[in-house]
């Protein structure tokens, strides 16, 4: 008896950690990512879908910001896209930043959507800028992170 209880208060002890463990995102690679691992630079995070005319169209311009600028990019997929059919969509488009299959809406305490595309920044800092809806220009990007332009 005693060494069942203490079993099972053992059980509820391991359930509140395990509960208390802030959300994590993963990436379509099934890598963990970490934003406090981004702390010191920016971090722009695109809300996007496949049928969004702006969202493809933004996708250039942010593999470009992340080529040229002290910035990491992340997409998630709207639609909740995973696996084999975000893959396909990330060849299509000659998507070049990770792209994350869990909505880190909740790590990061984003409003939740009303449309995409939107953007959300995180400064170096470590604070939240955004979002920014609707169709962004790597010139506002590129602005709204103070940076020159190159």
């Amino acid at each position: 008896m005693f060494q069942r209880r203490h079993l099972f208060c053992l059980f509820l002890l391991l359930n509140v950690l395990v509960g208390c463990q802030k959300p994590m995102e993963v990436d379509v690679d099934g890598q963990p990512v970490h934003f406090e691992h981004y702390r010191g630079q920016w971090v722009v995070i695109h809300y996007w879908a496949d049928w969004c005319h702006s969202c493809i169209a933004e996708i250039a311009d942010l593999n470009d910001i992340q080529a040229h600028y002290p910035v990491k990019v992340f997409g998630f997929n709207a639609d909740g896209l995973e696996n084999d059919a975000l893959r396909a969509l990330i060849k299509k488009y000659r998507i070049e930043y990770a792209q994350l299959v869990i909505d880190p809406k909740v790590t990061l305490g984003l409003e939740p959507l009303r449309g995409i595309p939107t953007l959300y920044l995180i400064s170096p800092e470590g604070a939240l800028i955004g979002p920014l809806e609707g169709p962004q220009s790597r010139e506002k990007i590129i602005s709204q992170l103070n940076m020159p332009a190159k």
